[in-house]
């Protein structure tokens, strides 16, 4: 499928809920989907680049379970990584209350690979400058010489909750504030054939009461997704000889920090991509996927 051309995998972010990017993955390697690069932005980023180095998909998953799930040795990430109370009780907080500087060290000291040069898979990754008011990329050939644990945290960077990460003269933070689903770059990049594996469905019920923090992240998801859907929209009228897939599973119900519920985001994000990608070639009766 798409032989000879040049695909692009970008994987939005969305805490938890990037582990529905393996699934979209898995759907690929089923279908011989060669992928060339890969963008992401926050947790995007982050799935982005434990499958360049791994190559493995259910070691990939296996930084989401439960301990008590695992099937690997290796350091587990866990956002729990990403909140320091030592950097939370720090006299400096003006900009942000948790500080990154454990979630980096973490990566710069388990990442098999912390050089954007030396990335088999090329992996870019999004991030917004606050000076410039502008999305950057991060990636080899274009500002490769800032190391990945550092591009990771300030692509992860919630503005507010996490302190601006700073690079060089800037300070950034999260990749999908300015660069939404960074699909330009993509073309930018060479991609005939753009793959768009999208965390941000929908999901609504009893919003109104069900808790701060679900009309948050459901209003977060209302801002996401409506880019997507425009980013998308634009880019298809702009560049009708190139090819957008845009795959978005129905995973609004399940938290983004529900670490339990891992093997019914891989099964909804496969299910998903197959049905996108059985369309493309014209086959809507294709096999249903049970979950």
């Amino acid at each position: 499928m798409f032989n000879g051309k040049k695909v692009a995998f970008i994987a939005t972010g969305g805490g938890g809920k990037a582990i529905t990017h393996a699934g979209v993955l898995q759907a690929c390697h089923e279908m011989n989907i060669g992928i060339d690069f890969i963008i992401g932005a926050s947790a995007g980023a982050i799935a982005g680049i434990f499958y360049s180095q791994h190559k493995n998909l259910d070691m990939l998953v296996d930084n989401f379970r439960p301990a008590d799930k695992r099937k690997y040795k290796f350091k587990q990430f866990g956002w729990k990584r990403m909140f320091s109370i030592k950097n939370f009780f720090s006299p400096g907080i003006i900009n942000g209350l948790f500080d990154l500087s454990s979630a980096e060290e973490f990566f710069r000291k388990t990442l098999p690979i912390n050089e954007f040069s030396q990335l088999d898979l090329p992996v870019y990754i999004a991030a917004t400058n606050l000076e410039e008011n502008d999305g950057e990329l991060f990636g080899p050939g274009i500002r490769d010489d800032v190391p990945i644990s550092k591009v990771l945290v300030a692509s992860c960077c919630i503005p507010g909750l996490f302190r601006p990460v700073k690079i060089g003269n800037g300070y950034y933070v999260d990749g999908e504030i300015k660069r939404p689903l960074s699909i330009q770059a993509a073309i930018d990049l060479g991609a005939e054939i753009i793959i768009v594996s999208d965390t941000y469905a929908l999901y609504v019920k009893d919003a109104g009461t069900s808790g701060v923090f679900n009309i948050m992240s459901l209003i977060i998801n209302m801002l996401f997704e409506d880019k997507s859907i425009r980013a998308v929209n634009t880019i298809k009228a702009k560049y009708p000889e190139r090819d957008v897939i845009l795959i978005a599973p129905t995973i609004g119900d399940i938290s983004s920090f529900d670490t339990g519920s891992y093997d019914k985001l891989v099964s909804r994000g496969y299910k998903a991509a197959m049905k996108e990608f059985k369309k493309y070639m014209g086959d809507d009766n294709g096999t249903e996927f049970v979950e």
